[in-house]
């Protein structure tokens, strides 16, 4: 039996040929009559999966054979080795998400990208609601290694 604020421990293999993210989101992270996502992470699940998953859907975002290590624990994501295909190319990252903080979330991540069409990244991101750079106007393919820390708010 469980008892109110009980920590819950799961480590697995999670295998799955297909994920709808958007719909788990909305499932767990959104208020009835709401349009975004209220993410937070409880302080009493400890979560250890190894990921092994053949297609994921998010929005406009569509990657294939997605491998690695999810850890939840402390209100914090670790990602690690995490491997996927998508938007024409290969994409290998790790990084921490850390909501302890009541009004922001932390991000930090390294990954490498090998091959991507830019175009791609801009449609599927549109064009991250800026109207200056658009899909419309890229051509080509992106390899890079990059390290990115930022913090989201509620604006």
């Amino acid at each position: 039996m469980l008892f109110e604020d009980q920590p819950i421990g799961i480590e697995t293999d999670l295998k799955s040929n297909f994920i709808d993210l958007e719909r788990l989101f909305e499932l767990g992270f959104t208020e009835t009559g709401t349009d975004g996502y209220d993410f937070s992470i409880s302080p009493n699940i400890h979560l250890n999966f190894n990921c092994d998953i053949g297609r994921l859907h998010y929005k406009r975002f569509k990657p294939t054979s997605i491998t690695g290590n999810l850890l939840v624990k402390n209100q914090m994501a670790v990602f690690r080795n995490v491997h996927m295909n998508g938007l024409g190319g290969a994409m290998n990252f790790d990084g921490i998400v850390n909501a302890q903080h009541q009004n922001a979330i932390d991000v930090s991540s390294q990954f490498n990208v090998a091959g991507i069409h830019v175009d791609s990244v801009f449609y599927i991101f549109e064009n991250f609601k800026q109207t200056f750079i658009e899909d419309r106007h890229l051509k080509g393919q992106a390899y890079a290694d990059v390290m990115m820390e930022l913090t989201l708010n509620e604006n």
